[in-house]
């Protein structure tokens, strides 16, 4: 977010954000970000908080992990109002004042923190400890503001200025260059530049118009900045949908890399089978061929045989004693010490063998191509199956609620403003009306659609619900 998002997305919401209770905070499984659980106004909502990235209340659920820093800061933070939020010194560092003198403070500057102070400005939690040239990030010392991002030098302007890196020398994002149609010819025209940027912001003080889109992959902005861009009821939607897109994609991408590595070990796996299968086919083709060869000329080599024991031919011998004689077919190895069918069955004995070791191969190539297949297909089911998705909340979910045995519906207040409106807008002349004997207790309605008699056990468990939410 730049430091426009940030004051489009604070004008948009500061109303609503004042006042919410944190009632959870969950980490992101995956990324450094945070989901606040807040109770704002009688309704839950889930705020993002991601250093160096973003803030946006989103409708998205994620999956979510648990952390010791987590801990801490849940120890820290749980039950505690947001009583004001403010731009630091026109940075995109965000100041979340606390019902007890804390702030929250999320950098969105790159390499940014979510840092947590007390009331006197000293650090007691941070996302990241960090010791940098300007500041050092650690819980127990003050919290600093980073440096202030460098001016761009004389020497690189006229540089910049034939590039056309308008916002690198405004230090403004491309898209407000764009939506302005801000051109800079030569240096005379920066400060009329900085001039026109002045009077947007102060117009979107004013008037608090906003004009949301996003442009999926690219970015979003509080004005339509590009013919790409898809409108938003809200800028917050905007950011929402940016960023679950964008998160989503990062989610399918990690999924093909894992199962793209298990595709290629198999596939490598799958070929060196094939190769070991075409050699055992190969040898077990030669070893046949001998045994045939044998049975087929066993008179000539026998005759062979005898003329080397009679010293008229010279055969090459193995260290076993073996004898290997020249054929068509190429060398032969024979034991001189058995007989010619004997041999034959040898080398029909040795390509039995080398037939089972092709079964079990290609045994094993049908198991790793049913493997393969199952990872084709589990690349789908788990893109399809992602945890980032979204769904229309049922009106009763803003309250606490269950179903007893049977199926009824009950309902109970978070809150006096739930209480109360539970009892104006909700009950009705059929359902059962249950309260703790205890003031502050929640106000618990059994929804009794049918209107027929309701069984006793069925109100004992409506009634554990008003006992679990009071002082009992």
């Amino acid at each position: 977010m730049s430091y426009y998002d940030l004051l489009a997305w604070i004008i948009e919401n500061s109303d609503l954000l004042k006042g919410c209770r944190i009632d959870n905070i969950f980490k992101v499984e995956g990324l450094e970000a945070y989901i606040f659980k807040l109770f704002c106004k009688g309704e839950e909502r889930n705020l993002v908080m991601e250093p160096a990235r973003a803030i946006y209340f989103t409708k998205y659920e994620r999956s979510k992990e648990l952390t010791t820093k987590l801990q801490l800061l849940r120890q820290l933070l749980r039950g505690l109002a947001i009583t004001d939020i403010s731009i630091i010194e026109r940075e995109r560092i965000l100041r979340l004042l606390l019902s007890d003198s804390k702030s929250i403070i999320l950098e969105l500057l790159p390499r940014g923190v979510l840092i947590v102070t007390d009331s006197n400005n000293k650090i007691i939690f941070a996302s990241e400890t960090r010791k940098m040239k300007d500041r050092t990030l650690i819980p127990g010392i003050n919290y600093v503001l980073p440096a202030k991002v460098s001016v761009v030098n004389e020497k690189e302007l006229d540089k910049l200025i034939r590039k056309k890196a308008y916002a690198r020398i405004l230090n403004v994002p491309q898209e407000l260059i764009n939506y302005l149609k801000i051109e800079i010819n030569d240096r005379s025209y920066i400060p009329k530049a900085h001039e026109i940027i002045d009077k947007f912001e102060s117009e979107l003080l004013a008037t608090k118009k906003i004009e949301p889109c996003y442009v999926p992959e690219e970015g979003f902005a509080p004005y339509l900045y590009s013919d790409k861009c898809i409108k938003t009821k809200t800028f917050n939607e905007a950011i929402d949908e940016y960023f679950n897109a964008l998160e989503k994609k990062m989610q399918e991408e990690e999924v093909t890399k894992k199962t793209e590595e298990e595709k290629s070990k198999i596939e490598s796996s799958l070929k060196k089978l094939e190769e070991d299968i075409n050699k055992f086919k190969a040898e077990e083709e030669s070893l046949r061929k001998i045994a045939n060869y044998i049975l087929i000329n066993s008179v000539k080599l026998e005759e062979d045989i005898n003329k080397y024991k009679m010293g008229l031919l010279d055969f090459k011998r193995t260290v076993n004693g073996n004898l290997i004689i020249p054929s068509e077919i190429g060398e032969i190895e024979i034991n001189p010490k058995i007989s010619m069918p004997k041999n034959a069955e040898r080398y029909f004995n040795l390509s039995k063998e080398i037939k089972q070791k092709i079964k079990k191969a290609e045994e094993a190539r049908e198991e790793l191509l049913k493997k393969l297949k199952e990872i084709e297909k589990t690349i789908e089911d788990k893109k399809a199956s992602l945890s980032y998705f979204s769904r229309d909340r049922d009106w009763y979910e803003k309250f606490r609620w269950t179903y007893t045995r049977n199926g009824y519906l009950v309902i109970g207040g978070k809150d006096a403003s739930q209480n109360e409106s539970l009892v104006k807008k909700y009950l009705r002349e059929q359902d059962i009306f249950l309260h703790a004997d205890i003031q502050g207790g929640s106000i618990v309605i059994l929804r009794n659609d049918s209107g027929t008699e309701v069984k006793e056990e069925d109100i004992v468990d409506a009634a554990v619900l008003a006992a679990c939410y009071s002082k009992a």
